[in-house]
């Protein structure tokens, strides 16, 4: 019973690897049928053409490299390069982003603010490798004795670069915040802060710190 199910398991084997790989198959089969000319023994001697033999052998060695090829296991490189990163399009991508990015920070609510980030952050004004979670509790801190706020983006003062080693988008930039605090005499108050954001590939917030004075 055991010798039966172990010879199942090594047909279905072939059979998966046939189905997978069927060039390699044929290939194996045209060098077999090649190596038939060089059998001879006592009772038996083989005669065929030798040209025919090397069409046969040549066949098999390229049927096989067509399938390694076909399924990447040539160890060739690859030299294909990447498009260019449209630096104009992405620019404005972003002022979209961050315009959102700051209405949905007015809000104050989680389901807002949370589809700018990823789960985890490399940097937070200083903290390294930070969930959002963290980040998240920080800024509920902060908005603690904040009734209501609003942001304006100056954008005469964004700048935007592209770390192009790593995939990263880096924008800072200069805004208005005018908001009321949370007391029972209420008073409204403005300032006008600056901020860095470096965006991964998919637009998400990597990183947030203040701006390098250069």
């Amino acid at each position: 019973m055991i010798c039966a199910v172990e010879n199942e398991g090594i047909w279905a084997f072939v059979v998966s690897f046939a189905n997978r790989h069927p060039l390699m198959v044929i290939g194996a089969l045209f060098v077999l049928l090649s190596s038939i000319s060089n059998l001879s023994t006592k009772k038996v001697k083989v005669k065929t053409n030798y040209h025919m033999s090397m069409w046969f052998f040549l066949a098999g060695l390229g049927c096989m490299g067509l399938d390694l090829w076909q399924s990447n296991s040539l160890p060739i490189k690859s030299h294909k390069e990447k498009p260019p990163i449209n630096t104009v399009q992405v620019n404005a991508d972003l002022k979209r982003k961050v315009e959102n990015y700051m209405e949905a920070l007015e809000t104050h609510e989680y389901s807002r603010v949370s589809p700018f980030y990823p789960s985890v952050l490399d940097s937070y004004f200083g903290e390294d490798k930070v969930s959002f979670g963290h980040v998240w509790r920080r800024m509920r801190q902060e908005w603690r004795k904040i009734a209501q706020e609003k942001f304006e983006v100056l954008w005469n003062t964004w700048k935007y670069r592209l770390d192009e080693a790593n995939e990263r988008h880096i924008v800072s930039f200069s805004f208005k915040r005018k908001y009321l605090t949370d007391e029972k005499e209420s008073v409204e108050k403005e300032e006008n802060k600056s901020i860095e954001f470096t965006f991964d590939r998919n637009y998400k917030i990597f990183k947030v710190d203040k701006p390098v004075v250069e």
